[in-house]
């Protein structure tokens, strides 16, 4: 039981990350200068093309152990189903 809550609290951490990577990364990939830097004159936010990489690495690592603790909740259930 603690595993299935453990691994949808992960499945929801990763969504939060791809979801944040979206807004800070995706959205402004084609504004973004040399530097690695985009304004946005709306805002007033600058937006960091480095910060990509630590929101992308955040979702696949959550995402990654979502699957996992899955993958264990299933086969524990099948092995117990045949003892």
């Amino acid at each position: 039981m603690f595993s299935k809550i453990l691994a949808f609290s992960s499945a929801t951490g990763s969504a939060f990350f791809f979801y944040i990577y979206y807004e800070q990364h995706w959205r402004w990939k084609d504004c973004f200068n040399e530097q690695g830097r985009c304004f946005d004159n709306d805002t007033g936010l600058i937006y960091l093309q480095q910060a990509g990489i630590t929101w992308i690495t955040l979702a696949i690592g959550f995402l990654a152990l979502a699957i996992l603790l899955f993958l264990k909740c299933c086969f524990r259930q099948k092995r117990q189903k045949t003892d």
